[in-house]
């Protein structure tokens, strides 16, 4: 009788961690919110809106996909922790193109001819690592990546919609010393970034310092100028540029 009435709490408790178990679920109507807030938008701003409990790499999730003017959304969340595990977006509905607000967007190929015109670069001239459409503070984007044979390296954010520069990251490659150049100044390397940002002069810096960096000297700030920051960092032996970022303000 001892070894039966056992046998039942056991089944019991079994039986009560399993409903716990299950009852972890958020449901597809909560999948569905987490997908949404992630993309900025509301149910009534979508179309076609659905999720479907199924399972990616052996963890159970919901797929939740929605259309917005054509273009399709799909999200991969955790069904029962609400972690998004995977999100696509920007997927073109079947002859139609891909649109942000009804208004058509750019393709990859013609956001990566966007950040290489600005870059100076040809195609044959680096390798993508990234070519990507991502939603960025509400708004659609690509992110395109990609670095050149001597190890420079370039990120970019493309607007979707517009094709304007939103941000790029350049990080340069190992340089040389250029012969008989010797070291150079600090207003040198000054020049040298207002030459890249026309219109701008020495009072649009708002830092500017030096700076040992991996046993080298660098000159390294920020520059305001028509509404973007730009960072940079200057090898002081080589006046090359080893780091430049540009990004508008945020107010």
């Amino acid at each position: 009788m001892k070894r039966m009435v056992t046998f039942f709490a056991l089944f019991l408790a079994l039986a009560l961690v399993g409903g716990c178990a299950q009852g972890s679920d958020i449901g597809a109507g909560q999948a569905k919110e987490l997908a949404l807030a992630d993309a900025g938008l509301t149910a009534g701003e979508v179309e076609a809106l659905s999720a479907e409990r199924t399972s990616q790499n052996g963890k159970d999730c919901y797929q939740v996909v929605f259309t917005v003017g054509g273009q399709c959304h799909q999200y991969q969340i955790d069904a029962h922790g609400g972690a998004i595990l995977d999100v696509k977006l920007g997927q073109a509905s079947a002859g139609q193109p891909a649109t942000e607000g009804g208004t058509a967007l750019i393709t990859p190929d013609e956001a990566k001819a966007k950040a290489l015109a600005h870059a100076g670069l040809t195609d044959s001239q680096v390798t993508v690592k990234k070519n990507k459409l991502d939603r960025e503070k509400g708004r659609q984007v690509y992110e395109v990546e990609f670095y050149t044979a001597d190890g420079q390296e370039y990120e970019y954010e493309i607007d979707a919609v517009t094709g304007q520069v939103v941000s790029t990251d350049y990080e340069g490659g190992p340089a040389a010393p250029t012969a008989g150049s010797g070291a150079v100044t600090a207003d040198q390397a000054k020049a040298m970034v207002l030459e890249r940002v026309p219109g701008a002069t020495a009072q649009d810096f708002r830092e500017f310092e030096t700076d040992q960096d991996y046993n080298r000297t660098v000159y390294e700030g920020e520059l305001v100028y028509g509404g973007v920051e730009y960072e940079f960092e200057i090898n002081a032996q080589t006046g090359a540029l080893e780091n430049w970022k540009e990004e508008p303000v945020h107010h």
